[in-house]
């Protein structure tokens, strides 16, 4: 009996030890920064495909150290794979807006395997596992809890990449309400995704809720989610920390990653504003925006955009798409920051944009105020991740 107490002891101390290993801070050190090699690659495109994608990924196939670029052609509804040593297209999935194979439009999809390729309709209960040879149709059904709308995952604005892992899918969903009526209270009850059975269907929702993110008022709700083997992260518009967990059944941990760039005080949402007022929150206000893994490196980068002043409603518009002043925030595995980089007067770079590859962070060159932008290619810039020790 006392070798049982002895052993149940030891393992609440190894918690404990676990935990405190798990929620360790360490204060910003800046030792790193995002410089550009001046490498760009870009991609030949036809007629039908924009120069700026509506959703980006990369696969790294190990098995011949093939690279692909995926992107979503939203006009012909159809996935695009594009090869880095080909720099060119050279697959297409098209998608069955109806019919017995019929998905609907598209808004992404996980690469996990070319045979295990995960697409994610914009309306539909459903998701659905292809392949590159377009033998394999296998549609999962789930139902969303009541409130909840289906999986919202994107690379764009607000990124969370659906994540897979021993036979589970994690993703992203959003609360259905008139947020200006929503508590502090109440939006602390609200689960921030879904784990999903690929076998069964079922949900469980992961025990993430918001954090106390109206305590002061009303913030833009919508968040952005990044996923791996080891922990789950999140980045919220109107809050400078992250918060993160080991588990899906682990509630969340604080941690502190405001950007040097922004202000203490992130403004609240003007609720009684204008168009134009409104508009300036979302687009030119201090706020943050997505934040990604790079599992060769092991960092965390997220994306922040300081205040800027602009007042015509078009170039407050514009600025959403083509911002011209953001940095990019770098975390060790453990959320410690250990670097940001500024582009300030920037006429070059869509930070809404990018990818994570073998070499560093890719992001477009296809900003609308670049007098180099191609129309017909994706152009990317290599920014590689340098000690500055």
């Amino acid at each position: 009996m006392k070798s049982i107490y002895l052993l149940a002891f030891i393992l609440i101390i190894i918690a404990c030890q676990e935990n405190e290993k798990y929620s360790e801070k360490l204060s910003p050190s800046y030792n790193y920064n995002l410089v550009s090699d001046n490498n760009v690659i870009s991609f030949s495109l036809d007629s039908t495909t924009a120069n700026v994608s509506p959703f980006l990924t990369y696969y790294h196939d190990k098995r011949d150290e093939r690279q692909l670029l995926v992107s979503f052609n939203s006009f012909l509804n159809e996935l695009q794979f594009y090869d880095f040593a080909e720099k060119k297209l050279i697959f297409k999935i098209p998608i069955d807006m109806n019919g017995t194979k019929g998905i609907g439009p598209l808004i992404a999809c996980t690469v996990h395997s070319l045979d295990s390729i995960y697409v994610f309709p914009s309306q539909d209960e459903s998701f659905y596992r292809l392949d590159d040879k377009n033998q394999i149709f296998e549609k999962i059904n789930y139902q969303s809890l009541e409130g909840y709308t289906n999986l919202r995952p994107s690379a764009q604005f607000f990124s969370s990449i659906p994540f897979l892992k021993n036979d589970k899918l994690y993703a992203k969903v959003l609360f259905q309400t008139n947020f200006r009526t929503v508590t502090n209270s109440q939006l602390s009850k609200v689960h921030l995704g879904y784990e999903i059975d690929l076998i069964t269907g079922q949900i469980n929702p992961m025990e993430h809720f918001y954090p106390d993110y109206f305590k002061d008022g009303m913030k833009h709700f919508d968040f952005s989610a990044s996923y791996t083997d080891e922990k789950f992260v999140y980045s919220f518009f109107g809050e400078h920390s992250l918060y993160s967990s080991p588990s899906p059944n682990i509630e969340l941990a604080q941690y502190d990653a405001k950007s040097r760039y922004l202000k203490n005080e992130i403004p609240l949402f003007p609720a009684g504003g204008d168009r134009l007022a409104r508009g300036q929150y979302m687009s030119t206000s201090d706020h943050y925006g997505n934040i990604i893994y790079d599992s060769y490196r092991e960092v965390y980068y997220r994306f922040c955009y300081p205040a800027i002043e602009l007042k015509q409603l078009q170039e407050i518009v514009d600025n959403i798409q083509n911002p011209r002043r953001f940095s990019i925030q770098i975390f060790d595995e453990n959320l410690n920051i250990i670097g940001e980089t500024l582009f300030e007067n920037n006429v070059k770079y869509l930070p809404k944009n990018v990818f994570v590859g073998k070499e560093g962070l890719y992001m477009s060159i296809n900003h609308s105020g670049n007098e180099k932008v191609k129309e017909d290619a994706f152009s990317f810039e290599l920014l590689k991740l340098i000690s500055i020790d």
